[in-house]
């Protein structure tokens, strides 16, 4: 038996962008705006790196907004490949259901603001010296 005639008829109908669940296949992105960060040419780690350095604050919705469809994934990165420390905070929002969804607030501590700004112009090549020598 072929893989596509074990899938569920309503993965078969996703992929074919048939409407599932008051979703379509075609990305909600391509709906509306474009993400700013996609238009600059910059990684999603980048753009929330960037968002962070700032002193700002997101949870998983707000990120979403930025290009950012998994932020505790990001932060995760942030946190144990690039060693930056940040505060979670808990906090319910509400949704359109109207209940309200548990989510965690993510922001860099006070003193991680500038190694955040540094570890930027790094990732963005202006730490570079002619030549790529640091």
């Amino acid at each position: 038996m072929r893989t596509a005639e074990r899938e569920p008829e309503a993965v078969r109908e996703h992929r074919q962008g048939e409407v599932v669940m008051g979703m379509t296949s075609e990305s909600l992105a391509d709906k509306g705006q474009p993400v700013d960060n996609a238009e600059r040419g910059e990684t999603k780690l980048v753009s929330i790196l960037e968002f962070f350095a700032s002193g700002r604050s997101l949870n998983r919705f707000e990120a979403e907004r930025l290009g950012d469809h998994c932020l505790n994934s990001t932060v995760a990165v942030l946190s144990g490949h690039y060693d930056l420390k940040f505060i979670r905070q808990r906090e319910k929002v509400p949704t359109r259901f109207g209940v309200s969804a548990p989510v965690v607030r993510y922001r860099l501590a006070d003193k991680e603001c500038a190694r955040a700004r540094k570890l930027l112009s790094v990732l963005r090549g202006k730490g570079r010296r002619a030549g790529g020598v640091k």
